[in-house]
């Protein structure tokens, strides 16, 4: 999110630390989620919430156009675009040149996934303007906004050029593929283009930042997206093979299988667990095409969402929307 405007500003986002988190009178710093800059508050219900944000320069410069920028001042912006809610908190510079404050939060004027920043204004030419701005955090207060739980992935990853005569035969079908999963001697490998200049390094890079960073994000969402649409669409291909007509569905005996069919029901706000997520599955096989067309899109959009890669859309989306 870097920010060009046409007088004296940081044209790149300063950093924005959230820490001290408060819930109901508990603290609850487990709920803080650095890595993908996440409040969880949607773990539990709640009523009111505190938290303390510190934002700095970082390694931001400044971009001197139109001569000295002064008097800065800093508050905190949290704005919910669902309730078309929004609040500015005042806050103070410490002794290192930080800014801190804390930010109340009620749940009562919450919806989705807020977004938290710092701004900070300063007088150019007699005239108070917008100079820098930190990057965001997201308040998740519901499930389907929440970031993808890390971890490793059930099965291996292997870097193989996909026009090379060792790569498998999933692979040199289509040699500029970036991914493709496939089934190995010990069971499924995701198999990585290694012929792609530089797309190790950006899914190897962990001390990325700024735009680097957002690209890192959503590339291997992406890449995460591929792999469990794949075993989605291969269990739901089992779970058709096992179940008779007038029987109960079936799960599949495949473990990868069922936990990826049971972790997408559980991202589908439209099902109330596995168990009906395979009845649908079994009824719209059987019915009009536009059943199937429905069914899919909402299996299509939960995939999204435990991949991550609706999250790194909508964070992407956010911090390059002033650029």
């Amino acid at each position: 999110m870097s920010l060009l405007l046409p007088w004296t500003s940081w044209s790149e986002p300063w950093t924005l630390k959230v820490s001290d988190l408060v819930v109901d009178d508990e603290p609850h710093d487990d709920l803080l989620d650095p890595e993908h800059r996440s409040v969880l508050l949607h773990e539990s219900l709640w009523r009111e919430a505190s938290l303390r944000v510190t934002s700095d320069v970082g390694g931001a410069f400044r971009r001197d156009l139109t001569g000295d920028t002064v008097d800065l001042r800093a508050h905190a912006l949290l704005r919910c675009s669902e309730t078309l809610w929004r609040t500015a908190i005042p806050l103070e510079k410490s002794w290192d040149g930080a800014w801190s404050g804390l930010v109340p939060v009620r749940s009562s004027v919450l919806a989705g996934s807020p977004e938290l920043t710092v701004e900070v204004t300063g007088l150019v030419g007699g005239v108070r303007r917008l100079v820098a701005r930190s990057e965001p955090w997201r308040l998740v207060s519901d499930r389907a906004s929440a970031p993808a739980s890390s971890g490793a992935p059930p099965f291996d990853s292997v870097w193989v050029d996909f026009s090379h005569s060792d790569a498998p035969t999933e692979a040199r079908v289509d040699p500029g593929a970036y991914t493709v999963l496939a089934t190995g001697p010990k069971g499924l490998v995701l198999y990585l283009n290694s012929a792609i200049e530089g797309l190790r390094d950006l899914l190897h890079a962990d001390h990325a930042k700024g735009q680097r960073r957002q690209v890192r994000d959503l590339v291997g969402a992406e890449v995460a997206r591929t792999a469990l649409a794949a075993v989605v669409r291969a269990a739901v291909a089992d779970v058709l093979d096992l179940t008779d007509a007038d029987e109960a569905a079936q799960l599949p005996s495949d473990r990868t299988a069922r936990q990826a069919l049971a972790a997408v029901a559980g991202a589908m706000p439209s099902v109330g667990g596995v168990d009906e997520l395979l009845e649908r599955i079994v009824d719209v096989e059987h019915g009009p095409a536009s059943g199937r067309f429905s069914l899919w899109a909402q299996i299509d959009s939960a995939v999204a969402r435990l991949a991550g890669t609706t999250g790194a859309i909508a964070d992407t989306a956010r911090e390059v929307r002033f650029v």
